[in-house]
């Protein structure tokens, strides 16, 4: 019964991808003009960015989702952990291995949860 759940809720957030790319075909046209500029956030002071949802039935800190990158965080950590490579380690045999292989499990590290831009969109700002 657990899977048919899981298997739903991932259907669902398919579902949710097409309706909203049906509905905004603009912002996946000139996203530019609809992403806050000069932020590395999916916010400004007076613009949310269109694109950002926070999933609710997917794990704390792992719900953030981008309808223009079309992920989650939960599909973009282990994506990442395996192109992550260990470059200096105390335990030298480490070294040069994915995060992946040395943990036995992804460890999460986008920030879409926390609004932070994952695309690279308008993130020209001065520090």
């Amino acid at each position: 019964m657990k899977r048919g759940y899981i298997k739903l809720r991932w259907l669902l957030l398919s579902v949710m991808r097409c309706v909203f790319k049906v509905l905004h075909k603009s912002y996946f046209k000139y996203p530019d003009k609809y992403i806050p500029k000069d932020t590395p956030y999916c916010y400004s002071s007076n613009k949310n960015c269109p694109f950002w949802k926070n999933i609710p039935w997917l794990p704390n800190q792992q719900n953030g989702y981008c309808y223009y990158l079309n992920k989650a965080d939960i599909e973009m950590n282990p994506e990442r952990n395996k192109e992550s490579k260990i470059c200096y380690s105390k335990n030298k045999e480490d070294e040069g291995k994915s995060v992946s292989e040395i943990l036995g499990e992804y460890f999460p590290t986008s920030l879409l949860w926390d609004q932070c831009k994952e695309c690279g969109i308008n993130e020209d700002y001065d520090t």
